[in-house]
């Protein structure tokens, strides 16, 4: 009889060798790979200029590359950053200078004082075109099954079939070479069993993480007006620098300006599914573009201490003052002047169509205008 131990001796010895199991592998701390520092360590931050007054801080600091005044220490400057109420948000913070809720509270030597701004009349839009862009929105979606999870499917159900195929062991009618084909067939089926199971277990993970169904949107035509134009803000900036060692203080104004590309549409569908017909431009209503010409060009800390030298450069002089006398100028609403413009009227002489006159777009689709020009989708 066969016994369960002579089965050994149809084994390869390779694989006997395998099986006996082998000394484990002794590995050390010693042996593992090392964190390796960089050489010279994390860079430091650089000291600030010295200067005997605050005019003299701004200047050096206009003069030193970008990359070396992002460089210097936060934690020893000498001057900080205070906004007289909160600061625009279009202002950004790209220099290592503290910031201060309260002039009072900040301890530094030299001050940078920032007040609200305040808009400025700008020039009148640049029309570029002005034109009727038809287009495409989604107005609803239906249901289609998924192609892939389909696949998915049949992969599945063919593998769930393919386990219950026997192996099939050819006989030659030697017993012991039909044992050994025995034996080796069942390792084989086993072997077969293991793999179909892991097969079949992937196929239903995949399954069961694709949708069964897609939906497809549907798509209308309509068409809307389009006014391609260039619009500008302005604004000015009060800013002081104050030194408190000398008790001066430099004020100026910085003048801003800003100009952007539109597409202006207001009657542009929150749903359309074509991109932007004017490559580069921000597709804004009549509220939006308002609300941007309310806000305030873009400055950053950098300009503003570039300013500031370039002011001091032009023979801006420091005049004796107390903080609270400095303060008190930058809150200073400014002197009557032309207001800012509204600038409603950007068709330049073409004016749009009426609101409340409805037009027909499409199969089932009317433009029907609104109070102030607004317009829907019926």
């Amino acid at each position: 009889m066969l016994r369960f131990r002579d089965l050994f001796g149809l084994l390869p010895l390779p694989l006997l060798t395998a099986c006996a199991g082998a000394a484990p592998m002794a590995t050390t701390v010693a042996e593992l790979p090392a964190v390796v520092e960089p050489a010279g360590g994390p860079a430091a931050a650089s000291a600030w200029p010295e200067a005997a007054s605050c005019s003299t801080l701004i200047e050096e600091l206009a003069g030193l590359d970008p990359a070396a005044r992002r460089g210097l220490d936060p934690l020893t400057a000498p001057i900080a950053l205070v906004g007289i109420g909160p600061l625009e948000p279009g202002f950004e913070r790209d220099l290592p200078i503290p910031f201060s809720a309260s002039a009072t509270a900040a301890p530094d030597p030299c001050l940078l004082l920032i007040g609200a701004p305040r808009a400025l009349p700008a020039a009148v839009d640049r029309v570029l075109d002005q034109r009727v862009v038809r287009s495409t929105y989604q107005d609803g979606s239906r249901r289609r099954r998924n192609p892939d999870h389909q696949a998915l499917e049949r992969d599945l159900a063919a593998a769930k079939r393919a386990p219950a195929e026997d192996f099939d062991v050819f006989r030659t009618g030697d017993p012991m070479l039909d044992l050994i084909g025995t034996l080796a067939g069942g390792v084989l089926g086993g072997i077969g069993q293991f793999g179909a199971e892991r097969e079949i277990s992937d196929l239903e993970t995949a399954l069961a993480a694709t949708p069964a169904y897609l939906e497809q949107p549907t798509e209308s035509a309509y068409r809307y007006e389009l006014v391609e134009l260039e619009a500008e803000r302005r604004s000015s900036l009060p800013a002081a620098l104050f030194d408190r060692a000398n008790g001066t203080s430099i004020a100026l104004d910085l003048t801003r300006a800003e100009r952007q590309l539109f597409a202006l549409a207001n009657d542009h569908h929150p749903r359309d599914l074509q991109p932007s017909p004017v490559p580069g431009a921000a597709l804004v209503t009549t509220a939006t573009l308002a609300a941007w010409r309310a806000g305030s060009p873009t400055l950053t800390t950098s300009a503003l201490v570039e300013h500031i030298a370039a002011a001091i450069a032009d023979g801006a002089a420091a005049r004796p003052a107390t903080l609270g006398e400095t303060l008190a100028e930058l809150r200073r609403p400014p002197p009557p002047g032309p207001a800012a413009r509204a600038n409603d009227h950007v068709t330049a002489g073409r004016a749009m169509d009426p609101a409340g006159i409805a037009r027909p777009l499409a199969e089932g689709l009317v433009e029907v205008g609104g109070e102030g020009g607004a317009r829907g989708f019926a």
